[in-house]
């Protein structure tokens, strides 16, 4: 039960970064010149969305178990 519990709250706190990441992107950096200054403007849909789907996981599990195991303890 506890590893189901790990797993919702996990894809709950990645799902939440994944909102913030992606209205970031589409809201922020384009008309900031951001994406020139980094030279991100040519990367194409796929590597973004794998970056942008994977960045935020070690966050994401870093902060669960410490979450997971406060409510244990």
């Amino acid at each position: 039960m506890q590893s189901l519990r790990f797993f919702l709250t996990l894809f709950i706190i990645w799902s939440v970064t994944q909102i913030c990441i992606w209205g970031f992107s589409e809201i922020v950096v384009p008309g900031s010149r951001l994406e020139s200054i980094l030279g991100t403007e040519d990367i194409g849909i796929g590597l973004k969305v794998f970056t942008y789907a994977l960045f935020p996981l070690p966050f994401s599990i870093m902060f669960t178990r410490r979450l997971v195991n406060k409510d244990n303890t």
